[in-house]
Formats: structure tokens, sequence, C-alpha cells
């Protein structure tokens, strides 16, 4: 549940997921912003039961800049999704895959947004819409968090009037991979090695650290001076 996001370390994840999120109240505004600005990634998709306004200004407490402007729910209708040229990162692995279930998923309702001039679009539908845009918090020229916003439900949805057949499409799991993986991108991330092969971490404030390994056992550990830790 979204009340549970006020008692995590967001610094302990690399990417914060808001599935069918309609508003954040002052305390976790504050929380994703600062972990944004931190390097955080985050992917927000909207709730059925929006109220637009709020979103927008949940939206723009956690993320600066000219990046969406947010306009109303579109009536029922049946469109599909349009990938453009598969430009965007996030849909490269897409192209070239006509049976991939991304050009046939069906969507219903969606949010009707505008990207501004900090937003990128990654998917739109039939017509022009963007249904799915991203961009980053900027630190002088480099990015340092990432977000991702969706403009239909990823998440629990009316069954009787769905907004979409996206979560039932076999493209559903590829594009969530894809999402995450653009959106967790941290210069110090290391998700995978090989057995014998080191592991480092950033620095940090304490010049000292643990390890647990699988078996159990505890493993001190020191910084060196200006690389972070090596174990």
């Amino acid at each position: 549940p979204l009340r549970e996001l006020r008692n995590q370390q967001l610094s302990d994840f690399d990417a914060v997921f808001l599935a069918s999120v309609s508003s954040l109240d002052v305390l976790e505004t504050r929380m994703l912003a600062k972990y944004l600005q931190s390097g955080g990634g985050v992917v927000w998709t909207v709730g059925s039961g929006v109220d637009v306004q709020r979103l927008a200004d949940s939206w723009k407490g956690v993320v600066p800049g000219e990046t969406i402007d947010f306009d109303d729910i579109s009536e029922r209708g049946d469109v599909r999704f349009d990938p453009g040229d598969y430009g965007h990162p996030i849909l490269a692995a897409f192209s070239g895959q006509p049976r991939s279930g991304l050009l046939s998923t069906r969507v219903y309702q969606h949010l009707i947004i505008h990207t501004q001039s900090e937003g990128t679009p990654v998917l739109g539908l039939q017509g022009g819409n963007p249904i799915m845009v991203s961009g980053a918090v900027l630190n002088g020229t480099t990015d340092t968090g990432r977000w991702i916003f969706v403009a239909i439900p990823w998440g629990d949805v009316e069954p009787e009037q769905p907004w979409s057949e996206f979560t039932i499409s076999p493209a559903f799991v590829p594009l969530v991979h894809e999402t995450l993986t653009w959106v967790m991108r941290r210069p110090h991330s290391q998700r995978t090695v090989i057995v014998g092969e080191p592991l480092r971490f950033p620095a940090m404030p304490s010049r000292s650290a643990e390890i647990t390994d699988p078996s159990g056992q505890r493993h001190s550990i020191v910084a060196d001076e200006g690389q972070g830790f090596l174990f």
C-alpha cells in the first residue's frame, strides 16, 4: 500500500514504482522529490479514480521543471499503441517484433497529457496523444534521477470498465522490465557479478561497513580514499 512508503528508506532502492497512484500527501511528495534529486528512479502510473488537479499538484511537487501538462480523462473508445519509430531506448527491444503484442494492445480510456519541453515521449496512441513520457532531473548537464509517467493504470483497475488490456498483453512484462532498466540507471549500480569478481559500493559518510554473505557470515570492510568500498 502507498501508506507504507513513508516507512521506507528510499535510498535503499534504485527505483520506486507507484502503481495506479492518483495523488500523494505532503510527506510522500517530499520524500520522493528528495529521492529523485539524489539519483533514484521513479515510475508513476495513473490510477483509474484520478483527480487530475490533485495529480498535477503532486507531480509538480516531485518532478521539477516543465515536464507534463495534465488535461482530462478521455472518453471511452478503442485505440492502439503507436510506438512511432521505436526511438526511445525503452522501446528498442520491440523494434522489428510485430508479434510482441505492443501494437495490438487495446486502450479504452486514458489520461490526456501533453509533453512539455523537459519531457520526452516514449510511447503514444493512435491519434498522437502520448501515453508514456520520460525525463530526468538534471544536475548541471548530468542527469541524476530519472522518471517515467504512464497515463493508464498498471495496477488494480475496475474489472467491469478497465482502461486497457495492457496488463494481460504479452508485451506488458517486457515493457515493465525495459522501463525499470532505463529508470534505474545509477553510476554506481552493479547488479551482476561472476563468482570471484569484486563487489564495489559507492562512498558513504561512514568509512566502514558490514556485509552479510548468503551463509550468514559477516565481513567488515573499509572504504578506499575517494573510491568507495571494495569487497
